[in-house]
């Protein structure tokens, strides 16, 4: 989260209206998912803004700003951590990082 400066870790003890934390932990909100096949990834709960650009030649629509809801994965196990990429490195980071 160092490189926004509005992203925000979700509160166990104070959450956004209408989200309820599943489970806590050190006061965030965190959460975890466990495959079938024995893959499991962790984290805890993040809000951020997202910015959308219009794009195109309608003129009726404006630029719009989202608050997101994301997950700050801190484990992953299994084929989470194991895989590897197959696509050519051009394609898996189109851009550069900010």
């Amino acid at each position: 989260m160092a490189k926004s400066q509005s992203a925000t870790t979700v509160s166990c003890k104070n959450p956004p209206a209408g989200f309820s934390c599943e489970r806590c932990a050190a006061d965030k909100c965190t959460y975890s998912v466990h495959y079938t096949e024995g893959s499991a990834i962790q984290g805890h709960v993040v809000t951020d803004y997202a910015f959308f650009t219009r794009s195109g030649h309608d003129e009726s629509t404006s630029d719009q700003t989202a608050l997101v809801f994301f997950g700050c994965q801190t484990m992953e196990t299994g084929m989470f951590f194991k895989q590897v990429s197959v696509l050519p490195k051009e394609v898996q980071h189109p851009y550069p990082p900010m």
